[in-house]
């Protein structure tokens, strides 16, 4: 059973949590506010926590495939020719697989390609540069090569602009809104897959909106243990 204990969104410490933490970040009077999102995130970049923006939609598949493709992943704005981005996927290729590979709007890489290299036990990460405008808008993963059909994993994918990506996994601000807009008084957890400092392994974090007897615009809450798995349901395009 986990034990919950609350903290200061303004004096969180990265390097005092454990394994399995679960942050739940809810607000006063059951709103769920950007500038809530906003003001908690800011200081968890400032600790180097929290990663830059996501730019791919619908970036937590959290699947397990023997397909070639491995994640398909439609950008939430448009990349110019020169642009760099990284990306960093965590999972886990197959047992029979060689490599995972990212290829920028599809096709034999000409537009921009990269070999998503293991960096740790789970997560892989290139970098990419942008070579061409043309093609369907979606940054393709695939698990190499294609004729070999053991499993791989995907939980999810950050892709960030410039060369320097995080160990954290967050939503593109675009699905956020979708899923405060549309998921009304239901609660809406946003699961986040991150490493905040060396010492810890994967982490599960949910943003929550619920009721607060307590006073003021935000809390944020800890509890060791694993997080729940519950998610919310894909929101159709």
């Amino acid at each position: 059973m986990s034990t919950e204990r609350t903290i200061d969104a303004t004096k969180v410490n990265p390097s005092a949590t454990a394994e399995g933490d679960a942050f739940v970040m809810t607000s006063a009077g059951g709103s769920l506010k950007k500038c809530d999102i906003d003001a908690v995130t800011a200081r968890l970049k400032e600790l180097g926590v929290v990663s830059g923006r996501n730019i791919v939609k619908d970036s937590h598949p959290d699947k397990e495939t023997t397909e070639y493709t491995l994640a398909l992943l439609e950008y939430t704005e448009e990349l110019a020719v020169g642009d760099i981005i990284t990306i960093t996927l965590f999972g886990e290729l197959g047992s029979q697989k060689e490599h995972l590979q990212a290829i920028h709007n599809g096709g034999d890489g000409a537009r921009g390609a990269t070999r998503l290299s293991k960096i740790s036990d789970g997560i892989y990460r290139g970098t990419l540069t942008v070579h061409a405008t043309d093609g369907d808008g979606a940054l393709h993963i695939y698990a190499v090569p294609n004729a070999v059909t053991s499993a791989s994993k995907v939980k999810c994918v950050m892709v960030e602009r410039g060369k320097t990506g995080s160990l954290m996994w967050t939503p593109a601000p675009e699905d956020v809104a979708d899923l405060l807009a549309n998921r009304g008084g239901v609660k809406s957890i946003f699961p986040i897959c991150y490493i905040s400092h060396p010492q810890s392994a994967e982490k599960g974090v949910r943003h929550e909106r619920q009721n607060l007897r307590s006073k003021g615009c935000l809390e944020v809450s800890a509890g060791t243990g694993n997080p729940r798995r519950r998610y919310p349901q894909r929101l159709a395009h």
